[in-house]
């Protein structure tokens, strides 16, 4: 590779060594790309081929015209007869969705933001106070503890 830093440490100059393209699975192979180190971190890789990318519009009526040409020798009659079977699950869906009427998630709960609520917004801000009033569950969610009653009862 043509780099003029080495990935591995930016104030090394490159020396192209050839680490940076060893496998991490083989040391002893050159990386192909294939994925498979990235599966065992748990990332599921899957490709598929893609041919190309049609930019416009006049490519779009190329390949389409391409295609018919090469399916009336086969007897297919358009080219979206290949996805027939999306077309009509498509179809299905749309049906089944104007059956049903639409429902909001958000319609079922009470949602109130933080800016509605008078005060919390400084609380927020004032770390002593936040600490003093939440716990924070894990990273992003916020949690008002339970105030205790005169009682000794806790009251949420």
């Amino acid at each position: 590779m043509n780099r003029s830093n080495c990935i591995f440490s930016s104030e090394k100059m490159c020396t192209n060594c050839g680490e940076c393209d060893a496998c991490e699975l083989d040391s002893n192979k050159k990386c192909n790309n294939c994925g498979k180190c990235l599966e065992m971190e748990g990332y599921d890789m899957r490709a598929i081929k893609i041919e190309g990318i049609l930019d416009n519009k006049d490519e779009t009526d190329d390949y389409e015209n391409e295609v018919l040409k090469k399916s009336r020798s086969n007897s297919i009659k358009h080219p979206n007869e290949y996805h027939y079977h999306l077309h009509d699950n498509t179809n299905e869906a749309s049906e089944d969705t104007k059956d049903n009427e639409y429902e909001d998630v958000f319609d079922k709960c009470h949602i109130e933001y933080i800016d509605d609520i008078d005060g919390l917004n400084e609380i927020l801000e004032n770390e002593e106070d936040l600490n003093k009033l939440t716990q924070e569950e894990y990273p992003g969610l916020i949690k008002i503890k339970s105030r205790k009653s005169k009682d000794g009862e806790q009251a949420n």
